[in-house]
This record gives C-alpha cells, structure tokens and sequence, in this order.
C-alpha cells in the first residue's frame, strides 16, 4: 500500500518529504524488498533532493543487516 501510494504522489507532480521517505523505507525493511529500498533510498538526495537524515541511514542499515548484508550497511 505505501508504495502505491508513493508512486501516485510522483504522477502527480508531489514531491516527497523526509516524512514520507521514511514511511516507504520503513515498508521496505517489514517487506525485506532490499533492491527496492537501496533504489530508493539513493534517489531521495539525487531525484528529489532530499537529505537523508539518521533515521534514514537507521532504516537502511536495518533492511541490509536483516538481508544477512552487515558489509553494506558498514559502506553508508
């Protein structure tokens, strides 16, 4: 359901927030969908000039680490 609704909030034209990164990498780690959160999580500074702040680095070393990848989360 987030990444629905994240995907509508892009056809239209909304910009994501820091809020809403949150919430789509927060639904990445309950779904384990690495790739999709690591794709994610890159275009938030490049598409959308978004600064991950600590609560994003926290998500993604939590989806790497759960994902058996300890090495990439060491690499953010």
């Amino acid at each position: 359901m987030t990444m629905g609704l994240f995907k509508v909030l892009i056809r239209q034209g909304t910009p994501p927030d820091q809020i809403t990164f949150s919430a789509v990498l927060l639904a990445r780690n309950y779904g384990s969908l690495v790739d999709e959160g690591m794709r994610i999580f890159s275009s938030m500074e490049k598409e959308f000039g978004v600064k991950p702040q600590g609560e994003h680095y926290a998500f993604v070393v939590e989806l790497l680490c759960s994902a058996g990848s300890l090495v990439g989360s060491k690499k953010l």
